[in-house]
């Protein structure tokens, strides 16, 4: 190929995967392109400029794809919500979710966090049988636990400053994800507090199906709902607003990108969520630390419906 070939050629990929990527509905493979828009607009404009500079076009190509994922892993941060309060009269409570990474052994880094920002509940997702001394560690400030650490297909705790009526780990039919539940009395205004994990790409109708029966189950639920954990999708995707149009629930506004930070810190794609009811007002506090997982913290703040 001519100098000016492959840098078209790398154009026109681009522009066919952000076409795609619109096609999900139609043919779900397609959605795993939605993922990665803001690197195909990128990449796109890439390899436009480098059919300018054909000679050099490979070093244009080469620089321009290292900025690309440099900017999105170092601006996407700046495009979270602003720190406004939360509107209304109602409790506000703070959540942590984070998905710990099952190749995660340190657990005291996770310890310090929790200590320092204090949540009112925290939802671990990929939380292995090697950060089962975290949860005894924490028992002083969180005495209220559930967890299934050592069960095969779960690896989820959810942890409690607030006594609650009900906890346990739930899967329901062969198409329902792993799902751990905590229900609230009335003084925190009978919520439910679910914690999950989806499946993930390029298994994507296991997700859809999974995310079409988490669905079902959450709008079932009588009063407010906060769904949160590792759903393997961007809010750009199919998955994302499949999940929200079923379950009736809503995510913070503005991007959260969590995943990955291994080799380097560098997240490129906000695929862990926290999902209210919407009774419930929801604000994003902090993309926090890795704390030693391939994932970053994500810490959120939701008010109650006033009494």
């Amino acid at each position: 190929m001519s100098g000016r070939a492959w840098p078209a050629a790398g154009l026109i990929l681009c522009v066919g995967a952000l076409a795609a990527s619109l096609l999900g509905r139609w043919f779900l493979p397609f959605d795993l392109f939605s993922h990665f828009r803001l690197h195909l607009i990128g990449m796109a404009a890439v390899f436009a400029l480098a059919i300018l500079w054909r000679r050099r076009w490979h070093i244009v190509a080469a620089a321009g794809g290292i900025g690309v994922v440099l900017a999105i892993g170092l601006a996407l941060p700046y495009f979270s919500p602003s720190s406004a309060p939360l509107p209304g009269t109602g409790r506000v409570l703070t959540i942590v979710t984070f998905n710990t990474w099952l190749r995660q052994y340190e657990w005291r880094d996770i310890e310090r966090y929790v200590r320092e920002t204090k949540p009112d509940f925290v939802v671990l997702v990929e939380a292995g049988r090697a950060i089962k001394p975290l949860f005894a560690a924490l028992r002083d400030l969180y005495p209220w636990q559930e967890e299934c650490a050592a069960w095969r297909r779960c690896h989820m705790a959810v942890l409690s400053r607030h006594r609650w009526q009900s906890a346990k780990f739930e899967r329901r039919g062969p198409h329902g994800p792993p799902v751990i539940r905590a229900k609230f009395g009335p003084q925190l205004g009978n919520l439910t507090l679910v914690g999950t994990h989806l499946s993930r790409p390029p298994h994507m109708r296991t997700q859809l199906r999974q995310i079409r029966a988490l669905s079902k189950r959450l709008r079932a639920m009588s009063g407010p709902v906060v769904a949160a954990g590792d759903f393997n999708a961007t809010p750009w995707s199919l998955m994302y607003k499949t999940f929200s149009r079923i379950s009736g629930l809503r995510g913070f506004s503005g991007i959260a990108p969590s995943w990955p930070t291994y080799p380097f810190n560098l997240p490129q794609l906000p695929i862990d969520h926290v999902f209210v009811s919407k009774s419930l007002g929801v604000r994003l506090l902090e993309v926090g630390p890795p704390l030693g997982s391939d994932h970053r913290v994500i810490r959120t703040e939701i008010r109650l419906p006033a009494k």
